[in-house]
């Protein structure tokens, strides 16, 4: 099937590092699964460490950087299913 795209995740400071991100992330990826997705890809910019970190442990590999906004660098994360 086709790539879905993870938009946004965004977790309230006070519940940072309770594992909060890693459960959306994953729940992302069951959701799209069960509705057939072939992948799943999420844009995150270059150094957002916590985020690349985050999209990495969850199976996403870095594909490619661009400049979706002037001045920063972008980059496309990959899962395949």
């Amino acid at each position: 099937g086709p790539a879905a795209e993870l938009l946004s995740i965004a977790v309230d400071p006070r519940w940072r590092g309770r594992h909060v991100g890693v459960t959306l992330v994953d729940g992302f990826v069951d959701e799209i699964g069960g509705r057939g997705a072939g992948a799943a890809q999420v844009v995150v910019g270059v150094h957002n460490a916590a985020a690349v970190a985050l999209y990495g442990r969850a199976g996403f590999v870095a594909e490619r950087t661009f400049e979706l906004h002037r001045g920063t660098r972008s980059l496309v994360m990959r899962r395949p299913r």
